[in-house]
């Protein structure tokens, strides 16, 4: 009975012992992570897809799917009231939607670090302050309302 009871105990401070290394290590390894050499302090911000109606001749041609990723300083996002990713996608889908220039059905090469800047620029003048650094895209994709039928009856 006395052996069963030794055995337990061994088999606890195992167990506790290496829960207790493992979180060190981890801490440890944590700490010692150099910080961003090339953009110190900033927080990288993945936005949520967005889907953009593109009206041609008063009629739906398709859909623009976009998803940016921005860079912020990690201490004024912290003390934003408000989140920010909801105003880089507001201009983001003004930019979008009002384009008069991208012809999406016949797509040729866009001026993107204009479309970028443009979204940078907006976003900063809402706030009165350079909050967002650098605006990239993840992802930019045209769907033509063909395709989009298509994948319905696909469906059903």
């Amino acid at each position: 009975m006395i052996r069963y009871l030794f055995i337990g105990v061994w088999v606890m401070l195992i167990a506790i012992g290496g829960v207790y290394g493992g979180l060190t290590w981890s801490s440890n390894y944590a700490h010692n992570a150099t910080e961003d050499e090339f953009f110190p302090g900033l927080d990288y911000v993945k936005t949520a897809p967005i889907t953009v109606p593109v009206i041609r001749d008063n009629q739906v041609q398709g859909y623009v799917l976009a998803q940016l990723v921005y860079t912020v300083d990690a201490h004024q996002k912290k003390s934003l009231p408000v989140p920010l990713d909801v105003f880089l996608l507001d201009e983001a889908f003004r930019t979008i939607y009002g384009s008069t220039t991208i012809n999406f059905e016949k797509l040729e090469k866009y001026d993107l670090t204009e479309f970028t800047e443009g979204i940078l620029k907006n976003v900063n003048s809402r706030f009165k302050s350079k909050l967002v650094h650098d605006v990239l895209i993840e992802q930019l994709s045209f769907i033509t309302l063909d395709m989009v039928r298509n994948k319905l009856v696909q469906r059903h």
